[in-house]
């Protein structure tokens, strides 16, 4: 008997999803997944190291950027310049524009604060177009730690050369769902 009854139920659940895939096939309904999502923008957002600067003498720099491939609504962008002692310079006033697809700031301070162990802190805010998704996105991304001394910048677990160029990259894609097919 225990095995008929679990053979009735076993039938009833089979039915049951049968049912339910008939009536998604005649309604044409579509559940929405990522698959359905279209990547529309991107954003990449970038801490740059810190590094003695080239444009303005006697100053140790850091800088943040983001980069989008559509315009946002907004973007807000406040980068800080961080010692391993705990000292710290702002960018401030932060960078906060709304209609525009890309931003750059500078946190700065004087080589005196040198030579030191320094990393960029990036922290952001991204406001999507109206429609897309996510429609809101924060964040905080950190450069490497870097000893820097002015006239020349290291690394200091081992003294290899590097320069401005070396970043810390994060991407943050936007979509839409697409329109289901039938």
């Amino acid at each position: 008997m225990k095995a008929n009854g679990w053979l009735a139920s076993r039938r009833s659940v089979s039915m049951l999803a049968s049912a339910l895939l008939v009536a998604t096939i005649i309604t044409g309904a579509s559940v929405a997944s990522p698959a359905n999502a279209v990547v529309v923008g991107v954003c990449t957002i970038k801490a740059n190291n810190p590094h003695p600067s080239t444009h303005f003498n006697g100053t140790i720099n850091s800088t943040g950027t983001v980069s989008c491939t559509v315009v946002m609504q907004e973007i807000y962008l406040a980068v800080y310049l961080e010692k391993s002692n705990g000292s710290t310079w702002s960018s401030y006033p932060f960078y906060d524009v709304f209609n525009t697809s890309s931003a750059s700031e500078n946190a700065s301070t004087l080589c005196s604060q040198g030579p030191g162990t320094f990393r960029t802190r990036v922290s952001y805010v991204l406001r999507a177009p109206v429609g897309y998704s996510p429609a809101y996105t924060a964040n905080t991304i950190y450069s490497p730690w870097m000893g820097v001394a002015c006239g020349a910048s290291f690394v200091a677990n081992g003294g290899a050369a590097v320069g401005s160029s070396d970043v810390t990259t994060f991407q943050v894609e936007f979509g839409q769902n697409a329109s289901p097919t039938h």
